[in-house]
């Protein structure tokens, strides 16, 4: 402590009080990532409310971590229980965000990156002492799914229906025909989505994670769309393999 600094006992408690509710922010949100992954907002969702015996035995799941992950999210506020039955629900206003994979507010792709991405701790230690980073192969596969999963949600209601058109004039060279680039591309649901509105175009993904590019072209050739999109192993901070009419970059 600096000598010159006067203690604000105060001060340190209010900072204490954030900071305690962050802590809490944090392991409500390791919880939420649980139930994305074992669906269990999504068996609450759909069957309605469960006390813990109920949700693991819809859930196949462990009924004392269920009662564990049922008590924890209703003090932190995303579940709410019946004092009398011990059946708990998840609100109608908070489906779109955990069961409803569908829906543009869906969160549980970002639940599960965020604990995904806390996985390769040392390497990023490692990272601050003696600088570099932490390559893209120290992460699972599962956080780069999760990755499309958060972004493929926003894509598939907003892309067409407000971005491009909140763009005339990109919408309108799309429409006639041109040749499109994204950049940093990851799977490709972007330019997927894209190609598919605008026959009249082709188009170029670049991505510097080899298996993102090999999903990306296994999804455009299910797609068939292969003929007018390709993707390839590019860094977008080095010059494109060629010129395009129209570049793109996502979530970059």
């Amino acid at each position: 402590m600096n000598p010159q600094q006067s203690f604000d006992k105060n001060r340190a408690k209010e900072f204490l009080a954030r900071f305690q509710g962050d802590l809490a922010a944090a392991m409500a949100v390791r919880l939420c990532a649980l139930g994305d992954r074992l669906g269990l907002f999504s068996v609450l969702a759909q069957q309605g409310p469960a006390t813990s015996a109920e949700l693991a035995a819809r859930a196949s799941v462990n009924e004392r971590y269920a009662r564990e992950w049922l008590q924890g999210l209703t003090a932190a506020g995303y579940l709410e229980v019946d004092p009398v039955t011990l059946a708990y629900r998840l609100p109608k206003e908070h489906e779109k965000l955990f069961a409803d994979e569908e829906n543009p507010l869906f969160q549980g792709g970002m639940l599960q990156m965020i604990a995904y991405a806390q996985e390769p701790f040392e390497e990023l230690v490692a990272a601050f002492q003696n600088g570099g980073g932490v390559a893209q192969s120290s992460f699972r596969p599962d956080l780069y799914h999760n990755m499309s999963r958060s972004s493929g949600v926003r894509y598939k209601n907003l892309l067409l229906q407000q971005w491009l058109p909140s763009m005339p004039d990109v919408q309108a060279m799309l429409e006639r025909g041109v040749s499109v680039a994204d950049v940093g591309c990851g799977k490709g649901a972007a330019i997927l989505r894209m190609a598919e509105a605008f026959p009249n175009s082709t188009f170029a993904g670049f991505d510097a994670f080899p298996p993102q590019v090999e999903g990306a072209n296994a999804r455009a050739r299910e797609a068939g769309l292969d003929k007018r999109v390709q993707f390839a192993v590019a860094d977008g901070a080095e010059k494109l393999p060629a010129s395009y009419d129209l570049i793109f970059t996502f979530d970059v």
